[in-house]
């Protein structure tokens, strides 16, 4: 292993387990969205897609938040700053946990202000940092629980402001002291505790302090509730008025997939056809530029490690080359997700970088902006 450092081994080892996790997870969260819209009503089969989202979603944060803890120790998060709606991000958040802390017996309630609350800073990010926060309120309170969150400004400072509490066991002094550090977990002997890699809190800090911000916690004690307060500078208010992207109208595009493995392709094309697309498949690289001289596509999907000597990146390369299919929206879609890989892709020609598996609405929303943006030229 010569001199490398057992950080920079772990990181490299982390990263190939995630390619290597995602790919399956791909064409299992693709077929759950084809079952969901195919199935009959019948309360089994909506519960057991309920079981099998969670557990895929649950697996994807496990992934995430080992890598992000490992890019966080190292310096190597890369954000992507924009003027945002601190508002919009926490209401998105909690909705996302409404169901899990119903199902858990756990009340929740959400306070804003009547005027948006603006920041500078990474949505995704942003919207991790209250999801694992969250996450980590509804693990540790027990059911009868609640859990409170209230946005607010810093009357002095004018920060944004937002407090998560909830009634579960709490923490004491001293591990209220490392509540922040890698891999600390509640005593095994705590009561409905779920232990996991400790590592949630650890991520929120590295994200917060990245946007300019702090983070603190707080508790009288066991069972008696942890409150966690996320500082973050606050942007002027925005003044600009127009459109926000999310118009109703959908235009259908003309979309091919290529992917060699051969579930996450079709699982993906049944999904972009649900959306009101027309989608074809091929399984590799040399494939694609005649698939597409044929079918005339508007949009590529195509994954990056394709086999048989074209991999996505020479894809990319011919469509760019190519006089015919230079106009087509190329868009990569991997396992490989850091910032040297977004870079790698968008040299060689991709216009968009999505790490798999992407979400039916993620990918809904991508394709209306491309729709549109094909109508106005």
């Amino acid at each position: 292993m010569g001199d490398r450092p057992a950080h920079d081994l772990a990181g490299t080892f982390l990263e190939a387990l995630a390619h290597e996790l995602r790919n399956p997870l791909a064409p299992i969260r693709n077929s759950l969205e084809v079952l969901r819209q195919l199935a009959p009503a019948n309360g089994a089969v909506a519960d057991a897609h309920a079981i099998i989202d969670r557990q895929v979603t649950h697996l994807l944060r496990l992934v995430d938040v080992l890598l992000d803890a490992s890019r966080v120790a190292q310096g190597t998060v890369e954000l992507r700053r924009e003027r945002c709606s601190l508002s919009t991000i926490v209401r998105r958040a909690v909705d996302e946990h409404r169901t899990g802390f119903r199902d858990h017996g756990i009340a929740v309630t959400l306070s804003v202000p009547p005027d948006d609350l603006w920041v500078e800073g990474d949505v995704a990010r942003l919207g991790q940092v209250f999801a694992n926060i969250l996450g980590n309120a509804g693990k540790f309170t027990p059911k009868g629980g609640w859990v409170t969150v209230r946005l607010s400004r810093d009357a002095a400072s004018r920060d944004a402001i937002v407090e998560i509490a909830d009634t579960g066991i709490g923490m004491d002094p001293a591990l209220l002291e490392r509540a922040f550090v890698p891999f600390t977990c509640a005593p095994h002997g705590s009561e409905g505790a779920h232990n996991g890699l400790g590592l949630g809190l650890a991520v929120v800090r590295g994200l917060v302090e990245l946007h300019g911000g702090h983070v603190t916690a707080a508790s009288e004690g066991a069972g008696r509730g942890t409150r966690v307060t996320v500082t973050l500078p606050a942007a002027a208010a925005r003044v600009d008025a127009g459109p926000d992207g999310s118009g109703t109208e959908r235009n259908s595009l003309r979309i091919l997939v290529v992917d060699d493995n051969v579930d996450a392709a079709e699982s993906l094309r049944m999904v972009l056809e649900m959306l009101g697309h027309a989608a074809t498949t091929v399984y590799l690289g040399h494939d694609a530029v005649g698939a597409a001289e044929r079918w005339r596509p508007d949009v590529l999907l195509c994954d990056i490690d394709l086999p048989a000597g074209m991999d996505g990146y020479d894809v990319a390369r011919t469509f760019r080359r190519h006089s015919s299919l230079r106009d087509v929206y190329l868009i990569a879609l991997t396992g490989w997700g850091l910032e040297e890989d977004q870079q790698r892709s968008h040299a060689a020609g991709f216009h968009l970088h999505l790490t798999k598996p992407v979400f039916p609405d993620q990918l809904e929303s991508v394709l209306a902006g491309i729709a549109r943006l094909r109508s106005a030229s």
